[in-house]
């Protein structure tokens, strides 16, 4: 038999018997003190704002996730058209591919006390930050910060430290298929320490001050996630309160409408082997806290100098389109077009719906008797029908005509406009333009990303 059985499904821990930290008096006041605060930046963040179009940010991120996605909306009639037509889609796609195309690694200066370059330094500084992205997998992460830049319009990037344990298991024997014939040791090692960098979810962040652009400036900030109990035995396994921790997502912030990550996850309160992870940050009171299914893992006033070199926050934040500058929030590519993008759908779902009614229009039965529309079928006889009695609803019933068809391409050339043409993400543009006039339109949409290549880099 093994030596070891021990598996997250046979440790069942019950939330109402599990013994809770011994807390302080400093504690307990620390950590009302704490819900509070967390509860006062989700409640200010989840307003409806002016900069959102007057939705909420909940609202704003879902909006731009169902356009970048080409969410297709459910039929509000039987009749209407099922379509979308990918426009916005297509042109994030066509950003992302060109800033790909690019290469927007650091190029590292360094310089001694008398102000004389030390070329040598910088250069092995530029191969130890690309070597840690290696380590890291930047390359991905790093397509995955411009798409969540340009759909969101801000992306939110964390930096840290992380040493992850995980269990090695060392067989005695071979398996013979008897349950009996193999036994195994298992022990604890490091499966990863280093730098690593991870996209945090806009909806999970929690800015101090909704109003302060600079995220360095913030008051404080906080962010919560979930993760499952065993990634999170890898991490805080051997910390002194781990034995504390329950294995069911336990709601920190006690009011009914203030749980943290609703409704972002598709979680309960009743979520076993997962655990909520909440990270509280205070660059001015040099302040850090941890808490795990609403326990605290660290001591009172704990230096976030200990977290990061210089005490700042180990949360970076950037911008797409900035809104204004007392706005901690931006305006992402989708936002811009997603407007001008719902009325072409319209339109385009109209078409559709007006060419099948010049088709198969509606028709009126004077006849007295119950027919089926497989009279109109192809070579069909039907016997004994005045066709007299069979008259279209609407007779003048038309195809898309050329007025529908300027209004199209007038609200695909204003998408166009704002964002990159069609020659430029590889297409082939409207009308037959010379050599020179494509020439021209991509270098106008160079200019056109430019900024977008200033705030990817």
């Amino acid at each position: 038999m093994p030596t070891d059985t021990k598996s997250p499904f046979l440790d069942e821990k019950d939330t109402y018997t599990l013994p809770t930290p011994d807390y302080s008096d400093d504690e307990k006041t620390y950590l009302g003190r704490l819900k509070k605060s967390l509860f006062d930046m989700k409640t200010l963040r989840d307003r409806p704002q002016d900069e959102f179009d007057g939705q909420t940010y909940l609202q704003y991120s879902e909006s731009n996730r169902k356009g970048s996605n080409t969410y297709i909306q459910p039929k509000r009639n039987p009749e209407d058209t099922n379509f979308a037509s990918g426009t916005i889609r297509q042109k994030l796609m066509a950003y992302l591919a060109a800033l790909n195309n690019l290469d927007l690694s650091a190029d590292v200066q360094a310089f001694d006390d008398q102000n004389q370059e030390v070329r040598v330094l910088g250069e092995a500084m530029e191969d130890i930050i690309w070597e840690v992205g290696q380590q890291d997998n930047d390359d991905e992460k790093r397509l995955l910060r411009q798409y969540e830049l340009l759909e969101q319009g801000t992306v939110f990037v964390e930096e840290k430290w992380e040493k992850r344990y995980k269990k090695a298991k060392t067989a005695t024997g071979k398996y013979d298929g008897k349950i009996s014939s193999v036994n195994w040791t298992t022990r604890r090692k490091v499966d990863f320490e280093g730098c690593t960098r991870a996209i945090l979810m806009g909806e999970n962040v929690y800015l101090g001050d909704i109003r302060q652009f600079d995220m360095h400036l913030q008051p404080h900030i906080a962010t919560v996630e979930i993760i499952s109990w065993s990634e999170a035995e890898a991490i805080y396994g051997d910390w002194e309160r781990w034995e504390f921790v329950p294995k069911v997502v336990t709601q920190t912030v006690t009011e009914q409408t203030a749980i943290m990550y609703n409704p972002i996850h598709f979680y309960d309160q009743t979520l076993k082997h997962e655990v909520e992870v909440i990270k509280y940050q205070d660059a001015w009171n040099n302040e850090y806290m941890l808490l795990l299914n609403g326990v605290m893992m660290m001591p009172v006033g704990f230096p976030l100098s200990e977290m990061t070199p210089n005490g700042g926050y180990t949360i970076a934040k950037q911008v797409y389109e900035v809104i204004n500058s007392h706005f901690a929030y931006g305006k992402s590519l989708v936002a811009r077009m997603k407007t001008t993008s719902a009325i072409l759908d319209e339109m385009l779902r109209m078409a559709v719906l007006k060419t099948q009614k010049s088709f198969a229009p509606a028709m009126a039965n004077n006849t007295g008797r119950m027919l089926t529309s497989r009279i109109f079928a192809p070579g069909k006889i039907t016997v004994g029908i005045d066709p007299a009695r069979l008259q279209p609803i609407d007779p003048n019933g038309r195809p898309v005509e050329g007025g529908e068809f300027n209004m199209i391409n007038m609200l695909q050339q204003n998408i166009d406009r704002s964002s990159v043409d069609p020659s430029f993400a590889g297409q082939q543009p409207a009308g037959t333009p010379t050599a020179t006039q494509i020439l021209e339109v991509q270098r106008e949409a160079k200019l056109m990303i430019g900024l977008t290549v200033f705030v990817a880099s």
